[in-house]
């Protein structure tokens, strides 16, 4: 039909469109959401929510410290790394190729653009980062479905205090190391065995090796033996170790290189055996630990993994388990009954420590069965909640072995956990330990971030512009005092700490070297401990003799130690400083500080520097 002045065809009426273009205009339109409404969003906003409340639940509640501790050892060789001449001759810093890690080159190229205390800051909120997020992804792969999300959400706020609840002090610490920025990779790593995804799981923990080589091995092994129970994968036995080899290549090759696991002989010596027993029997030696500080701890361990988990224990989590089982066995007949020095060099028994984390898994997806809603038995629920977080071991195991005895454990789904669930669970751990701090009068530990706030700092600082670059440095022996970093405070060599005991494992040399030097500072003999004195008590003993020896030093034995070691200076306290949190032992009096009959350099309220003369 067309107009009738101009004969252009007329517009057709709606109802006489054609059908398809009548059928678009008819459909309802979807509303569009706004980016910030839709779900993945919401989920964005949680974990990120989530993961800054954990980050600064731990900094409130652990705290941080630089320069303290095991920073005494590897910052020497981080600086070591920027400066191949960096304290030529410091038997401590020498020994660092048998301290192998690529993270010391690693920091030392990026300090070019950023000084080392931010970037330790800045790495150990990305390693309590990785904790929080690698405990999350192993419940959610240990337990598929709703079960795994409660868990993912339970069990990582529980960590939040690590010295209180079942995760215990060896798995994480207060200041950056490189077995604590492993962590996070290696829990991916068991999450992604506990998917079965095996050669990405070998070629992470590779990769995790370049940084700490002992606890990546530890999680290979426990990869492997997942690989073992099940048969799907067995494949993974022969290709998962090629894959693990081929990542770790780049420290690898540099250890052979280096031979830096050749450094103590097999059999292993008796003076090797005697010190590691006395530095290191909490680590180590199995026949020296006490029921109430070490076997009672596997209680809980024991319990979940074995009694309540015997039906339901996942697949991975019984071949990490058995893994555990051979690596624990193996570091105590390898050490205690062969002798072989390989075998506390890999520190076995530390294995264990990843259990922890399995644990604390299982735990929570026990509490969340028990907690299934509606809650149809609320005190027993309360209870196994409360034994949980606090570790109460006794209560767990009772609680548990009822349940089970009784038959009456929840066997039904779990209700889906809300989005928010990991951040009101992290909320709720916090507002109880602050409460219990403020019901025992606790003190919230200082999070510390510069090195120029520690006890000694100004000691060290002026010996840092005003002595020689070649000094050799005699300083009081301590073992937890900030003056143990003196080599990295002053940059400065130093005769000896009692803390440098701590890589005695690992070189005969090094350890010959350091009891020498540990004698002579204190002129005495600490280490010669009487048959059946218990190892804790040996060990403080043996610290407190060689620090009271060497407060009672005068300039005679200063000069002998010029003559011995090539001392050209020694640090003196002006009044006892206290060695940490821990009473001395009994019968150990605390002694006089001597100041010796040397020329006076600097003095300050903590300390003196006297020059040493030549002996005449």
């Amino acid at each position: 039909m067309s107009h009738p002045d101009t004969g252009i065809p007329a517009p057709k009426a709606p109802s006489e469109r054609p059908g398809p273009v009548a059928l678009v205009a008819s459909s309802p339109v979807a509303p569009v959401r706004p980016w910030w409404k839709t779900p993945r969003t919401a989920d964005l906003a949680a974990g990120v929510g989530a993961s800054a409340l954990f980050v600064g639940a731990w900094l409130l509640i652990n705290g941080y410290q630089f320069g303290t501790m095991d920073h005494a050892i590897h910052l020497p060789y981080v600086l070591r790394a920027q400066a191949p001449d960096f304290l030529q001759g410091d038997p401590l810093v020498e020994a660092g190729s048998h301290h192998p890690s690529l993270l010391w080159a690693g920091l030392a190229w990026v300090t070019k653009w950023l000084p080392l205390e931010p970037l330790y800051f800045v790495l150990h909120l990305a390693s309590v980062l990785g904790l929080f997020w690698g405990t999350a992804c192993l419940a959610r792969a240990l337990y598929p479905g709703r079960l795994g999300r409660w868990a993912a959400a339970l069990a990582p706020a529980v960590m939040v205090v690590p010295k209180l609840t079942l995760t215990w002090i060896p798995t994480f610490d207060n200041h950056l190391l490189n077995r604590t920025l492993a962590l996070g990779p290696e829990l991916v790593a068991l999450a992604l065995a506990a998917s079965g995804r095996f050669p990405a799981a070998f070629l992470l923990t590779g990769a995790v090796f370049i940084l700490h080589p002992t606890t990546a091995s530890h999680t290979a092994l426990l990869i492997w033996f997942a690989a073992l129970v099940d048969r799907r994968h067995h494949r993974a036995l022969l290709t998962g170790p090629l894959c693990f080899l081929l990542s770790a290549s780049p420290l690898l090759v540099q250890m052979l290189l280096r031979g830096s696991h050749g450094g103590v002989p097999f059999p292993a010596p008796e003076d090797w055996m005697h010190l590691n027993r006395l530095q290191l029997f909490f680590h180590h030696f199995p026949s020296t630990w006490m029921f109430a500080d070490h076997w009672e701890r596997l209680a809980p361990l024991m319990f979940i993994l074995g009694a309540w988990h015997a039906r339901a224990l996942p697949r991975a989590a019984a071949g990490f388990l058995l893994g555990t089982l051979i690596a624990c066995v193996a570091g105590w007949v390898g050490l205690e009954w062969l002798r072989h020095p390989a075998a506390l060099h890999l520190h076995l028994q530390q294995a264990s420590r990843l259990m922890n984390f399995v644990v604390a898994i299982c735990g929570a997806a026990w509490v969340a069965k028990t907690w299934t809603w509606p809650l149809r038995r609320p005190p027993f629920a309360a209870l196994a909640l409360l034994s949980y977080v606090l570790d109460f071991n006794l209560p767990i195991i009772v609680l548990g072995l009822l349940d089970v005895a009784l038959g009456r454990r929840q066997e039904r789904d779990v209700a889906s956990p809300s989005r928010w669930a990991p951040s009101a669970a992290v909320l709720g751990i916090v507002a109880s330990v602050w409460v219990a701090a403020q019901v025992l009068g606790l003190s919230v530990p200082p999070v510390q971030l510069r090195f120029d706030t520690l006890p000694g700092s100004r000691v060290m600082a002026w010996s840092r512009e005003h002595l020689p670059e070649d000094a050799v440095v005699a300083i009081p022996p301590y073992f937890t005092h900030a003056l143990i970093s003196y080599r990295y405070g002053a940059r400065r060599q130093v005769l000896g700490t009692y803390k440098d005991g701590s890589e005695v494992s690992f070189s005969m040399t090094f350890l010959r070297q350091w009891q020498e030097r540990m004698e002579a500072l204190c002129g005495c003999q600490p280490f010669d401990v009487a048959p059946g004195t218990p190892e804790l008590l040996a060990w403080f003993s043996s610290q407190e003799a060689v620090l009271s020896g060497y407060r009672t030093a005068d300039a005679a034995r200063f000069r002998e130690l010029a003559r011995r070691f090539g001392a050209t200076h020694a640090v003196v306290e002006r009044s006892p400083q206290h060695e940490g949190h821990r009473p001395p032992p009994s019968g150990l009096e605390q002694v006089a500080v001597v100041q010796p009959a040397l020329p006076l350099l600097y003095q300050d309220d903590e300390f003196s520097v006297y020059r040493i003369a030549p002996a005449p």
